[in-house]
């Protein structure tokens, strides 16, 4: 599968160092913003990854001959700047979650039904619609509606020279977030109910954590949980030795050293667990850093060889060589 990236920022950057581990992929065309990002992919330390095709700003050939999907990863707002060119596409377009409400919402395994003009542009869901859509598809049968509290990243920069009780500090999140979220919980799982508690920030923050206070059938016990969850793509349960992120990040280093990752999701044990006479409580700790990218690897091979979203989302899971067999 040939796969262009248009952008080198964050988002295109994770992408692009996340496709080498997919076999079955390459980025054959990058679209960059200027000579010094390209010689940057030609000859500096990306230069191990450097596609075929580099272009500054604008192409000056046809792509349709070269790639099969294209990923414009650019900050928001850019994708809707070349809306002549993604409507008239031969090849599938994915744009980032950003674009909102540009495009349609794609975030395996849900994908946005209805009419869509164009119908070939899609919108890639967030860390966490990514995440809330792959855990409640399979928790589907069992939930009636759905609670959800977060902490994420701090999404504003600081000062230039941020006082320590900046950097430590915990923000209220963004006032439309929680509207955002809503939305497009309601487009991936029309059927639930769903809403949005608190929303916290706090800079630099890797491991964003989701509680999610599940209205479930009595039958949802923590064991029947975590035997979905362990079936569940890139979600794994983690060994009762492991107490905080810090020890995700700590195995993860080592499974790298090895070729080997670990799923961006985790969840420990014991918060999976029902309060008396209240909801079911489920905490997921989602890396931020990788979520994404691997849900676009998922959407790419949907999209290009028309596969079912759950084998899209097993086949990118082995191919990024994610450690299973912890000892619990």
């Amino acid at each position: 599968m040939r796969v262009g990236i248009r952008g080198m920022g964050s988002l295109g950057e994770r992408l692009y160092y996340a496709l080498p581990k997919q076999q079955d992929m390459e980025v054959a065309v990058a679209i960059v913003l200027n000579a010094e990002e390209k010689n940057t992919l030609i000859r500096g330390w990306k230069a191990d990854y450097a596609p075929p095709h580099i272009f500054i700003k604008e192409p000056d050939r046809s792509l349709e001959e070269l790639i099969d999907v294209l990923v414009d990863t650019k900050t928001p707002g850019e994708a809707k700047k070349w809306d002549d060119k993604h409507r008239i596409a031969p090849y599938p377009v994915i744009v980032q979650s950003g674009e909102f409400p540009y495009g349609r919402l794609i975030s395996l395994p849900l994908l946005e039904g209805g009419e869509h003009n164009p119908p070939h542009v899609f919108r890639q869901g967030d860390c966490i619609i990514t995440t809330l859509t792959n855990v409640l598809t399979h928790l589907n049968g069992a939930i009636r509606r759905l609670d959800l509290d977060v902490m994420m990243q701090y999404s504003k920069p600081l000062h230039i020279k941020p006082r320590a009780k900046e950097i430590h500090a915990t923000y209220l999140g963004r006032e439309q977030y929680p509207d955002y979220l809503i939305s497009e919980m309601r487009k991936a799982l029309p059927e639930k109910g769903f809403s949005v508690g608190a929303v916290y920030e706090m800079p630099g923050l890797v491991y964003y954590a989701l509680t999610l206070r599940l209205d479930a059938e009595p039958a949802l016990t923590q064991e029947r949980v975590l035997e979905i969850l362990q079936a569940t793509p890139r979600t794994l349960i983690a060994p009762a030795s492991w107490k905080s992120t810090a020890d995700i990040e700590t195995e993860r280093n080592a499974a790298l050293q090895m070729g080997r990752d670990i799923a961006p999701i985790v969840v420990f044990p014991y918060t999976a667990r029902q309060t008396e006479g209240g909801p079911y409580i489920l905490s997921l700790f989602v890396d931020s850093r990788r979520i994404t990218s691997l849900s676009l690897i998922d959407s790419i091979r949907m999209l290009a060889r028309n596969m079912p979203p759950l084998d899209a989302m097993r086949a990118t899971d082995a191919h990024a060589g994610f450690v299973w067999d912890y000892k619990k």
